[in-house]
């Protein structure tokens, strides 16, 4: 997502969380712009398929078929970016996702997500 891409900070070194990571393409782009990045989906065959490509491409990239307030309760505070940017409009309240997934994030972290599909931009929180 070229749009995404000029809105981001130097991804080297930065632990980014992938919400609703789906396939993997957002967190092996970003894996390859440097970051240390874990995207977590609560599909299963969709973490099947993103470990699948980052064996095939060598990115280390961590994948977790977990749900976002199971995985918030034990990493608070660890990241500095933070995306969901595809399945926000999958959910009947995505506030609540935010919300729960808002304890994961370092105080100076960046929040990208996407708030509806008619959206065309990426919106940026910090």
């Amino acid at each position: 997502k070229p749009t995404m891409f000029s809105l981001l900070p130097d991804l080297t070194g930065k632990k980014v969380l992938d919400v609703g990571c789906g396939g993997g393409i957002l967190s092996h782009s970003m894996a390859v712009r440097g970051a240390t990045v874990t995207g977590i989906d609560l599909g299963e065959a969709n973490i099947k398929a993103a470990q699948i490509h980052a064996e095939q491409t060598s990115q280390a990239i961590n994948f977790a078929c977990v749900a976002v307030e199971d995985f918030a309760k034990a990493h608070t505070g660890e990241f500095d970016v933070v995306t969901c940017m595809e399945m926000l409009e999958h959910v009947p309240d995505p506030q609540s996702i935010i919300m729960l997934v808002l304890p994961c994030s370092n105080p100076m972290a960046y929040w990208y997500y996407r708030p509806s599909i008619a959206t065309q931009n990426p919106t940026c929180l910090r």
